[in-house]
């Protein structure tokens, strides 16, 4: 229990120095944002065509270029369901939603991911919540995992 509390303290530590004194040298371009994920970095969700089941990768990029801005890109990995109407029509369809500032507790991006065995297309969101700590959380309809990840966007 202690142990764990240490490295949580020690990894907001990391975050906030970072965050403060910069990684070095200004980036010309979105990188991706030094944060603390509760859960995973993956959106575990199950679908409605035949138990269609998988993960969403999580990444979440700002730019010092650009302040108050962060861009969200949903990544779906390969997925795998089960029965006859997976085999007729590999497609699994979840609707992914993104909270920023949970207090809010009303989704402000909804999108339709859809993800077959070889993975599927990136989606990518811009979402202003303006400079400082803030929180991110992606979720999927139904059945599914989500990622809350706290950053400090510049």
């Amino acid at each position: 229990m202690f142990r764990r509390s240490l490295v949580l303290v020690c990894s907001a530590v990391a975050l906030i120095v970072v965050s403060i004194v910069g990684t070095g040298a200004a980036n010309a371009r979105p990188y991706e944002a030094p944060r603390i994920s509760q859960y995973s970095q993956d959106i575990w969700s199950v679908g409605a065509n035949n138990g269609c089941r998988g993960a969403i990768h999580v990444g979440i990029q700002v730019d010092q270029q650009q302040p108050g801005k962060a861009f969200i890109t949903l990544t779906p990995r390969a997925f795998v369901g089960d029965g006859p109407g997976w085999q007729r029509n590999p497609v699994c369809k979840i609707r992914s939603k993104v909270v920023v500032d949970f207090f809010r507790s009303t989704p402000q991006w909804e999108r339709t991911v859809t993800a077959g065995p070889r993975g599927g297309r990136q989606i990518r969101l811009t979402v202003t919540p303006g400079s400082g700590l803030h929180q991110i959380v992606v979720g999927g309809t139904g059945t599914s995992v989500g990622s809350a990840n706290y950053l400090i966007v510049p």
